[in-house]
């Protein structure tokens, strides 16, 4: 029988030899976030129309503004 090595975390518990540590983990989880930079959808709207996709129309979500007359009964401030 085979001993495992000692977990330096916690030497109570062996290292498992077939499991990645979380400091693993957290390393690919870094560099997956340097792949993929935080983009809100506006910005990627305009990434995408700086290289000729679609011109603005009607029904883009996030360029959508709602209006609300003053004089409406419903309006409550």
């Amino acid at each position: 029988m085979r001993a495992n090595a000692e977990n330096p975390e916690n030497p109570e518990y062996p290292e498992d030899g077939d499991e990645q540590s979380p400091t693993v983990l957290e390393a690919a989880d870094q560099e997956r976030a340097a792949a993929e930079p935080e983009v809100d959808d506006l910005e990627v709207l305009r990434q995408q129309r700086e290289r000729g996709a679609e011109p603005a129309d009607e029904g883009d979500a996030v360029e959508q503004v709602r209006e609300v007359a003053l004089e409406d009964e419903d309006y409550r401030e």
